[in-house]
């Protein structure tokens, strides 16, 4: 079972991103549909640019740069200026249900006010992703005619 199939889809696009600066500008957009409360799915092949997607989210909100959460599973941005928090979970070397609580996973979405970002999301069940949290979901992917070039397909649920 999918998200679209669980949730209620409000809006979806597709996008292909040519450049970093092309990324950019299709980040600058998208962060105004962003809620105070917001999980953002980032999924994609390794080297696809996950990281990359948030290092230019942070750049477009004015936060120190992000760097790959592979090893330390967890990071987290704010800005007290702008009132933001972001956590940024890489989940690739996930194995079980275990290992998220020893991470303190599931305890984040405790706050009221916050952004989720995680890579490789498929690592948890969609059955367990909480259904109040509205959900931007991001599936990135290389275009086989010109592995330059990426295309972003993306969602958003309540």
């Amino acid at each position: 079972m999918s998200l679209s199939a669980q949730r209620k889809v409000l809006q979806q696009g597709s996008e292909e991103i040519k450049s970093l600066e092309h990324l950019k500008v299709f980040v600058e957009r998208v962060i105004p549909s962003f809620s105070d409360r917001q999980l953002i799915l980032l999924d994609g092949p390794m080297g696809v640019g996950k990281t990359q997607w948030v290092k230019t989210l942070n750049e477009c909100l004015g936060l120190e740069e992000a760097s790959s959460p592979t090893y330390a599973l967890h990071h987290s941005y704010k800005s007290e200026k702008q009132n933001i928090f972001i956590d940024h979970l890489d989940l690739y070397r996930i194995e079980n249900a275990e290992e998220l609580e020893s991470i303190a996973f599931w305890d984040l979405f405790e706050k009221q006010k916050g952004w989720i970002v995680v890579e490789w999301p498929e690592k948890v069940s969609v059955n367990e992703w909480p259904l109040d949290w509205p959900t931007f979901h991001f599936k990135l992917s290389i275009k086989e005619e010109d592995s330059s070039l990426r295309s972003i397909d993306w969602f958003s649920y309540q």
